[in-house]
């Protein structure tokens, strides 16, 4: 959030119920880690991000109903 937008590391803390001293250490390591500046998603790449999450709420979805219907029924009596 604080890498991506422009609030700052207080406000992103105080939105998360975090300390800005822990989360100004997790930026400073992730922008160690992640040199070169932050770059907004192509249209194509904005487009298959949109595709893969699709599939993967559906591939969600389908799991669960294996999941329950794998499940013996309860027999009430």
């Amino acid at each position: 959030m604080v890498v991506l937008s422009d609030k700052t590391i207080t406000e992103v803390a105080r939105s998360l119920d975090v300390s800005p001293q822990a989360l100004g250490k997790w930026v400073a390591r992730y922008r160690a880690d992640n040199l070169g500046p932050e770059r907004a998603a192509t249209p194509a790449e904005a487009a298959r991000i949109k595709v893969l999450e699709d599939e993967n709420r559906s591939l969600k979805m389908e799991n669960e109903f294996l999941k329950k219907a794998s499940q013996p029924a309860s027999r009430t009596r």
